[in-house]
């Protein structure tokens, strides 16, 4: 038996996250990425419009939301990756990603969630010497940029992988799998 429902979510691809005794997802209202938040027993706690849905092949959204503590992070379809209080989903702080470092869509835009590790959250723009970054989790200030490294993203979520003492981001790019030293954006 269905306990509860809940529509105007909106329209989407990412799944949902749940934390904090809060569902969070990401959908597609009026053409804008927004993000619902849900008690357990569905009712509604707060909606953000974040952005721009992705318009072209597949539209709408495509991210699941990373929860930390009382910070949610997204990366939208366009590539606007935002912070948001968890609470109340003010936004904290926003940076259009594909823009800042000179990244280029693919046929499906930008299809990924965030990774935070330590104080970082990692993203793939795409862009030239930025094919993977590094942003700061608490301001959107940029760390590091993948230096060398100029393929565009692809539609996987970047994972760590602890070895040999070291903390390596791995991903898939358009056209390589990479391993990035976490610490400071070094190819490996």
């Amino acid at each position: 038996d269905m306990l509860w429902s809940y529509e105007g979510i909106g329209d989407g691809w990412g799944s949902t996250s749940i934390a904090n005794g809060t569902i969070y997802l990401v959908g597609s209202i009026d053409k804008i990425e927004t993000v619902t938040a849900l008690d357990l027993n569905g009712k509604l706690k707060w909606k953000t419009a974040i952005s721009d849905r992705w318009r072209k092949s597949f539209p709408d959204t495509r991210t699941t939301p990373t929860v930390e503590g009382n910070n949610l992070y997204v990366n939208t379809g366009m590539g606007n990756v935002a912070c948001l209080d968890a609470t109340n989903g003010k936004i904290k702080w926003q940076v259009q990603t594909v823009d800042k470092f000179k990244g280029e869509y693919h046929r499906w835009g930008i299809a990924e969630s965030p990774l935070i590790i330590d104080n970082m959250l990692i993203a793939t723009p795409g862009g030239p010497d930025a094919s993977v970054v590094a942003l700061d989790k608490t301001n959107g200030k940029t760390i590091w940029t993948s230096k060398g490294l100029s393929d565009k993203g692809s539609y996987c979520s970047p994972i760590l992988v602890k070895r040999g003492g070291k903390k390596i981001i791995v991903t898939m790019l358009e056209n390589h799998f990479v391993g990035i030293d976490a610490t400071n954006g070094n190819v490996l």
